[in-house]
């Protein structure tokens, strides 16, 4: 069949001829899915055997460890030994040859030591300059104290700060042997007074290495391995065979292209324990997993084509239902919605369809009003300036002739209305800074004070970071002006008016609060009632109670609220709580 007629095919055709066509190639991939799976799985145990290698290889490390340091504390805390290390009677103590056995346990730690079997040598060095203590049962013999200290584990104990550290010594001349009879792991610190502040001598304690490197090579499994143990500084303490020093530079930096490393360094810093399996060995054993997958193929050929059929059925009956439903949107109707069947992609384009359907019309009709009610506002405004530039110039001259004639306090009451009516009309933006919503309330209580006298009096307390906030024109206006008309205009008492601006996790929240007659609980429910009778004859200026909701709601969405409190004969607050 010519490709261009399978081009022309409807997808649930296409699905089974493709399928057939390069069925080798879907039975190739389908051996390789088992084939990677047992291979994951064959992994998950390689790693778990040499995870479980390295943990084992710890303990016993630690135990060797633990043994050694329960020499060494016992040495350093014993009472005995730091009178002698504290000692300032140098020369006398230097007279007695037998000194560390007369004086101090270590007879009793000797036998202890011998006993073990694991330890062969241990040394003392008091920083007193009293003779040392040092005990090889290999015949083994260390370097002067001198000598020592010019040796890095010895530079590193001081800087350790008491912590104990540990080392490999090899055979002969080294960092603590002068004739070191065989390999040996040494354990050393350095030992201070109570608070640290005064160093009292140094211990190594060394223990033969050849169990921990036998046990290195047990862990190993394989001679292309390697495994070894380090301390605290990077230094290589066992192995089981030489670690050369490009892979050990690529461990540590973690540059490792031809290992798989393992680690493991447990709750104390002083050891950790590593294990690098060889990768090319162990691929070889991961062809072992291809057997399983070839076996598979043969049932997959013989349940192909019932699943075939199913799977394009499940495919194509949801894209022509989404198909139908778009070609209804482009003749037009935009009121649709598609039934999400499935979780997967065709459902989660079938969603995403139903949400861009959703979002499109509630983004139509929120523009649509937006624009209405501005629009709508611009009207009003216009209507109430009559012919602004003409009511400016106006007021300006009266303004000016108010001047001249001396008479001051009127010509501001002038200037007051001028700028309340260029305020109001700004521009025809439909969002203003609160430092312009509150100049025209200000332009406002002033004209209204001019009529009212001092029975009138407001004041401002808006938080001064707030005045450069943008919010919607004219929404506290019409509330101040109700305030004004209907709680104040009709009493004799003194009315007070206080209009506030506070910030509060994120929001503006803005009031209006007066102490005018109030309302009843009937007449604060009758605002927010859906009738357009119920404002006919609220006396709010230019914007009602129920433009204002709506134009917050259009433009916050639900991240808004509006309310108003209010007692009879004690007044009314309204509260506007809006996203900065």
């Amino acid at each position: 069949m010519p490709m261009r007629r399978l081009k022309d095919l409807s997808i649930k055709a296409k699905i089974v001829i493709y399928t057939y066509l390069f069925v080798t190639p879907i039975l190739l991939c389908i051996s390789v899915i088992m084939y990677c799976s047992n291979l994951e799985r064959f992994k998950e145990e390689m790693n778990k055997e040499c995870a479980s290698d390295v943990e084992s290889l710890y303990g016993f490390v630690g135990s060797i460890e633990s043994v050694m340091q329960e020499f060494g504390s016992y040495i350093t805390i014993n009472s005995e030994i730091r009178e002698i290390l504290e000692a300032r009677n140098i020369y006398t103590l230097n007279q007695e040859s037998d000194l560390w056995t007369d004086k101090a346990p270590f007879s009793f730690i000797h036998g202890m030591i011998a006993l073990n079997g694991q330890i062969k040598t241990i040394a003392l060095f008091p920083e007193n300059q009293v003779m040392p203590y040092t005990s090889c049962l290999d015949h083994s013999s260390f370097l002067q104290y001198e000598d020592i200290r010019d040796s890095k584990p010895y530079k590193q104990a001081i800087n350790s700060r008491g912590n104990y550290s540990l080392y490999r010594a090899g055979k002969g001349y080294g960092d603590f042997y002068e004739s070191n009879m065989d390999d040996k792991i040494v354990l050393c610190r350095e030992i201070f007074n109570v608070n640290k502040s005064v160093a009292l001598g140094y211990i190594c304690i060394g223990a033969d290495s050849q169990a921990i490197d036998d046990a290195c090579a047990a862990a190993a499994k394989y001679e292309e391995n390697y495994v070894f143990v380090l301390n605290f500084y990077g230094d290589v303490v066992a192995s089981n065979k030489d670690v050369p020093n490009n892979i050990l530079r690529d461990y540590q930096s973690g540059q490792l292209n031809d290992y798989i490393p393992f680690t493991n360094v447990g709750d104390n810093e002083i050891y950790s324990v590593v294990k690098l399996a060889d990768k090319a060995k162990y691929d070889k054993l991961y062809l072992q997993a291809l057997d399983s997958a070839l076996y598979f193929m043969i049932g997959v050929l013989i349940g192909l084509l019932p699943v075939l059929l199913i799977v394009s059925n499940l495919i194509t009956k949801p894209l022509l239902t989404l198909r139908k439903a778009m070609d209804d949107v482009k003749r037009g109707n935009l009121n649709q919605h598609v039934r999400v069947q499935s979780a997967d992609e065709i459902g989660q384009v079938s969603a995403t369809f139903n949400s861009m359907m959703q979002e499109m019309n509630s983004l139509i009709l929120r523009n649509y009003v937006l624009a209405l009610r501005e629009k709508q506002s611009e009207i009003d405004v216009l209507q109430a300036q009559i012919n602004p530039h003409f009511l400016y110039n106006t007021l300006d001259s009266l303004y000016w002739n108010l001047v001249d004639a001396g008479n001051e306090k009127l010509a501001e009451d002038v200037l007051a209305l001028s700028d309340l009516f260029r305020l109001t009309l700004n521009n025809g933006e439909s969002m203003v800074e609160l430092r312009k919503e509150s100049e025209l309330l200000e332009r406002y209580l002033s004209i209204q004070k001019m009529r009212f006298g001092k029975r009138l009096e407001y004041r401002f307390e808006i938080e001064e970071s707030l005045y450069s906030v943008k919010i919607p024109k004219l929404i506290l206006q019409p509330f101040v002006e109700n305030a004004v008309v209907h709680g104040f205009e009709k009493v004799q008492q003194d009315f007070c008016l206080i209009v506030r601006a506070r910030s509060e996790n994120g929001y503006c929240h803005l009031e209006v609060e007066d102490n005018g007659v109030g309302m009843t609980k009937e007449q604060l429910d009758s605002i927010w009632v859906e009738d357009s009778r119920k404002y006919s004859g609220q006396r709010i200026g230019r914007y009602a109670i129920k433009n204002i909701r709506d134009r917050l709601e259009i433009l916050y969405d639900d991240r808004y609220s509006l309310e108003i409190q209010s007692d009879v004969n004690i007044g009314t607050k309204v509260i506007i709580r809006i996203p900065i």
